[in-house]
């Protein structure tokens, strides 16, 4: 929402709102990158997120929202550790199981 183009509903709806609620003047745009960070916490598709934000294309979204991925990278990135059987908790952040380590200093 873009208060120039519409300033009746921020006038009329949205400031009235947080009065009611009693919340001090918070900008439209922290709410809608609220909703974003919320919703990549949760997990949810890029390519979905980008169509609910209307932007033409993913690259925008990830150029404006991508560094709100890296804890969800992380935790992907556990999730391939454990299926190739890497330990997540060592030390140096991942091993390999002794039997793929001999395989590959051979």
């Amino acid at each position: 929402m873009r208060f120039g183009a519409n300033k009746w509903v921020s006038q009329r709806q949205y400031f009235p709102a947080l009065r009611r609620a009693k919340i001090s003047h918070i900008r439209f745009h922290d709410l809608r990158r609220t909703n974003i960070a919320l919703r990549i916490e949760q997990g949810q598709n890029t390519k979905y997120i980008q169509n609910q934000l209307g932007q033409a294309s993913i690259q925008t979204t990830l150029y404006r929202y991508g560094h709100l991925i890296s804890d969800v990278n992380t935790e992907e990135a556990k999730k391939l550790d454990s299926i190739l059987g890497f330990d997540c908790e060592a030390e140096l952040g991942t091993t390999l199981p002794s039997d793929r380590a001999a395989f590959l200093h051979e």
